[in-house]
């Protein structure tokens, strides 16, 4: 075995090996994502808000305001599913 056949059998190969091992574990993350993203943000719109107002930084009006965004993101969300499944 000459150095072309050391460094495609020992470096190349696990490199390869590897970058399809990780694309799969993205393809499951995506398709396990797929659903929740929005919920993910809206419950961090909610969180962010309740912090911001524990911390002082914002009054009672704009947590609320905050926190019915958060909501609506994840209610449109839900609209959206249900009509999809419907068809």
């Amino acid at each position: 075995m000459g150095i072309k056949g050391f460094i495609q059998d020992k470096i190349t190969w696990p490199l390869v090996k590897a970058a399809l091992k990780r694309k799969l574990e993205d393809k499951k993350m995506r398709a396990w994502l797929s659903g929740y993203k929005a919920y993910i943000a809206g419950a961090g719109v909610i969180l962010t808000a309740v912090a911001a107002y524990a911390n002082n930084t914002m009054d009672l009006s704009e947590m609320i305001t905050a926190i019915f965004t958060g909501l609506g993101i994840m209610g449109l969300r839900a609209g959206i599913a249900k009509i999809n499944n419907g068809k």
